[in-house]
């Protein structure tokens, strides 16, 4: 925000936001009392709006000036909001299954309410309430004059991704062979287990858009996606066991040494386990109900006062 104090002569003079003690300048913001029911004013000459859009949507931000030393010398300016800042992309999802093959939880089911209402300040203002699971809605407010004619808001709701399944555990070794003449085999070593199979990602979840049924064409607004989760990998195989080792060989009665017993085999590796399967993709669907119905009865107080100039 910028000041400017106009002189008796019709010159201007700025109000500096900054101080330099070198050159300190005639006037400076805090010289002046700044007030507003709308946004917090700060020590720079800026102000900090309120974030919810509901607060300024039929006011807008009303911010007042005034010089302390001459408190007759105010002004007051209106602002009207701008909803070019606010998030238009929401992505929602399921929980990982993470380990141990479990399943990926299911993406949560969205619903999207739009209409194009009418405020003091736009003429075309599109209103968006985005619920999860019937929760609280998050708001989005955008000027229709500047939003192109599709693919608004982008909706996603994903399934979660499948759980690596369990490593199987390695095969023990084999025992080693007996000391004789000759010494024995060693013992076979076990095989290793297979891998646990991944979980199976989560299916994802309905996008459901409701518009009004005179403005069907406003769910063209909304790019909706459902996403199946990925199917987690599979556990990797065990080890297999280690032969045995082969016994000593010993003395025959004429005192001649034996042959050294062989290792045993080595166990067989264990397979790794199947991969989980991706999850189904939901499905979007669109419902046109008369205009007053679209946002339900439990709105925000500045909505309510929208859908009454529609």
């Amino acid at each position: 925000m910028n000041y400017e104090a106009v002189l008796d002569d019709g010159s201007r003079v700025p109000f500096a936001r900054s101080y330099d003690k070198q050159h300190p300048r005639q006037l400076h913001v805090v010289f002046l009392e700044r007030e507003s029911p709308d946004a917090a004013a700060r020590g720079d000459g800026d102000w900090v709006a309120d974030r919810d859009p509901w607060a300024t949507v039929s006011t807008g931000f009303r911010l007042t000036a005034r010089l302390r030393v001459r408190p007759t010398l105010t002004n007051t300016v209106v602002l009207p909001p701008d909803y070019g800042c606010m998030p238009h992309t929401f992505t929602f999802g399921g929980a990982s299954g993470v380990i141990a093959g479990l399943r990926g939880g299911d993406g949560p089911d969205v619903t999207v309410r739009l209409a194009r209402l009418r405020s003091p300040f736009y003429e075309s203002l599109y209103v968006a309430g985005i619920a999860v699971s019937g929760g609280r809605p998050v708001y989005v407010l955008g000027d229709a004059s500047s939003v192109a004619a599709a693919g608004w808001l982008n909706v996603d709701s994903q399934g979660g991704s499948g759980g690596t399944g369990n490593a199987g555990p390695d095969g023990m070794d084999g025992t080693p062979g007996a000391a004789g003449c000759p010494g024995q085999t060693g013992g076979q070593g076990w095989n290793g287990s297979d891998g646990g199979a991944g979980g199976s990602g989560g299916n994802g979840g309905s996008i459901t858009i409701v518009v009004p049924d005179d403005e069907p064409r406003l769910a063209r607004l909304v790019n909706g996606v459902s996403w199946g989760g990925s199917g987690g990998a599979g556990g990797a195989g065990g080890r297999g066991g280690r032969g045995g080792t082969g016994g000593q060989g010993l003395f025959d009665a004429n005192n001649q040494p034996c042959a050294n017993g062989s290792d045993g085999s080595p166990g067989h590796d264990g397979m790794q386990g199947q991969s989980g399967t991706s999850g189904w993709s939901g499905r979007t669907i669109v419902m046109t109900v008369p205009a007053q119905q679209v946002f339900g009865t439990q709105v925000p107080q500045g909505l309510a006062g929208l859908l009454g100039r529609r």
